[in-house]
């Protein structure tokens, strides 16, 4: 059995977009304050922050923590140019 948690559950035909037996309705995006609460629960040696603001990252260090904003993946150049 094939089993997908997301917020695009609830759309009619999801579980055959998804390809699953059964598609739950529980989105995977958290909002600021929970992650926070995930953060102080884990308590995590060293976070990247990849999607939003570079501002979170900045606001756990000042809660102690050792954040960074991810680097974009940068663009590799094919042949040499």
């Amino acid at each position: 059995m094939r089993i997908t948690c997301t917020g695009w559950a609830l759309l009619p035909g999801a579980i055959y977009r998804h390809g699953v037996d059964i598609a739950l309705p529980m989105s995977d995006h958290a909002d600021f304050d929970e992650l926070l609460e995930l953060i102080d629960r884990v308590r995590p040696k060293k976070i990247f922050t990849h999607h939003g603001y570079p501002q979170f990252a900045e606001h756990l260090r000042s809660r102690g923590f050792n954040a960074q904003l991810a680097r974009p993946d940068p663009q590799l150049s094919l042949f040499g140019e």
